[in-house]
């Protein structure tokens, strides 16, 4: 993208090239937009508490009503108070709670939403004699606003807790490298450094969820107070309007999320003829270390359209130990809507043929001992949706029953 203030009335020519000079041909196609509506590039803070007005800055150009920025010639800003827009946003932003926002006219910006108290940064906590304080349940959002810019917070914690530290700002469109380190504050004894995020697959199919921001979890080793280091490995090198960030610092809550990719290239919704079909497929991402089942189901599908058979696939872990144990017994429980074929380390467990609305539990049946493996074991199901249904649903449950000794 280009912005510029043109010097004087007149005709202006646009030049455009392949950056190489190595392409051509029927495939090699473009789009040019050129226009003088508001152009929103970022917004202060990115991410705003969740179910309160709040308002943010605006930062570019054409801005209604917009004031320069000082120190960025050409630049406006201007402060708004956000309403959701239900506008196309990029899959790698599935991970974060958020909401599209845009002015009559311009592109739509991706604002964040906290569930956490929100702590603006002070700009005054760049080295860690002047930490800035914060709770063990905060989103703490900032910007770097000079070159080798960081900042420092500090929070307590006793031995034995699980912190979880999150940061945003690929996801947010800032375009700093985010780092993170969390240090013992006595001797600045680093107990934990984050630059990526595990959590996240790189890509599936076409819904692309690669991000470089950082995430991690540290055990507390004694009880006192630690400083979190906030930079960016590129500090040195740049400074713009766009460096914000926001940092997560939460105990653990395991959660999952889901999404449905259509059938573009860029998955970008659902094209379904009449009389056709199409099939969806739904990323599921699991964070601060869920590992629970995942019911999915299609609600409030149009008339006519109905969900055919939903394949679900999950492994799960049998310890050994309870394999060899007398009198264990393992049991198969599903609810469905509307039926469901459940397929065990590659063979039938149960096979359910009814037409029915899920129940827990619709099927309860015995797991034979034999069928199971030590460790890894996975499960697959078929779930059929019938014409009369409005909606697909699935939730499975492997358990095991250990008798207790009667010391009567």
């Amino acid at each position: 993208m280009v912005s510029c203030t043109l010097p004087t009335d007149g005709d202006y020519l646009i030049r455009l090239s392949d950056f190489a000079y190595q392409a051509g041909g029927p495939e090699s196609v473009y789009r040019l937009v050129v226009s003088t509506a508001p152009w929103i590039d970022t917004a202060y803070p990115a991410v705003i508490p969740a179910g309160k007005p709040s308002p943010v800055t605006l930062f570019e150009r054409n801005l209604p009503g917009g004031k320069p920025v000082p120190g960025y010639p050409g630049r406006e800003q201007l402060t708004v108070t956000p309403e959701p827009f239900p506008g196309r946003l990029l899959p790698r932003v599935g991970s974060v709670d958020g909401f599209g926002y845009r002015l009559a006219g311009s592109n739509p910006l991706f604002l964040g939403l906290a569930d956490a108290p929100v702590v603006l940064d002070n700009d005054d906590n760049n080295v860690p004699e002047k930490v800035q304080p914060v709770a063990v349940a905060a989103d703490i959002r900032g910007r770097f606003e000079r070159s080798g810019d960081r900042d420092y917070d500090a929070f307590t914690a006793k031995k034995g807790d699980v912190v979880v530290i999150e940061g945003y700002a690929d996801r947010l469109r800032s375009l700093i490298d985010l780092s993170l380190s969390v240090r013992a504050a006595p001797d600045g004894r680093v107990i934990g450094e984050f630059d990526s995020h595990p959590d996240l697959p790189d890509r599936a199919d076409q819904f692309y969820t690669y991000t470089d921001d950082p995430f991690g979890k540290i055990t507390i080793p004694a009880d006192g107070t630690y400083h979190l280091l906030v930079r960016s490995q590129d500090a040195a090198a740049r400074v713009a309007l766009r460096d914000t960030y926001c940092v997560s610092l939460r105990k653990e809550h395991p959660d999952f999320r889901r999404a449905a990719v259509g059938n573009h290239d860029n998955g970008a919704g659902l094209t379904l003829p009449r009389g056709s079909s199409q099939s969806v497929q739904v990323v599921c991402s699991r964070h601060d270390g869920f590992d629970g089942g995942i019911a999915l189901a299609a609600h409030g599908l149009p008339a006519g359209v109905t969900c055919e058979p939903l394949y679900c696939r999950r492994a799960f872990d049998v310890p050994a130990e309870l394999l060899k144990q007398k009198g264990v017994t393992f049991r198969l429980k599903v609810a469905s809507d509307s039926s469901a074929v459940v397929t065990l380390n590659g063979t039938v467990a149960d096979e359910d043929t009814g037409d029915h609305e899920f129940s827990y539990w619709n099927r309860d049946v015995e797991i034979p001992t034999a069928r199971l493996k030590a460790r890894r074991n996975v499960i697959a199901v078929k779930v059929v949706n019938t014409a009369a249904s409005s909606d697909v649903f699935f939730d499975p449950a492997v358990v095991g029953l250990v008798p207790i000794p009667d010391k009567t």
